[in-house]
């Protein structure tokens, strides 16, 4: 998340960040962030930068619910 946002601030190439989050996220089962991930992935930098606003608050969701007993 942390490598996404510099390389957005920065101006630099995102999307190889960007992937590895999507499957990671998709691997431990956090199917929205991934998806987000992805949508990352797949935006121009300006378009990333406003969708990369979300990933905190998708990332903590994720991990609450990974962490909630079965």
């Amino acid at each position: 998340m942390a490598r996404i946002s510099s390389a957005l601030a920065s101006g630099e190439e995102h999307r190889r960040a960007a992937h590895t989050l999507k499957g990671l996220s998709w691997n431990v089962g956090a199917k929205r962030l991934g998806d987000l991930a992805l949508a990352l992935e797949k935006a121009p930098p300006g378009e990333a930068l406003a969708l990369a606003g979300s990933l905190e608050g998708v990332l903590k969701d994720s991990v609450e619910a990974l962490s909630e007993p079965l």
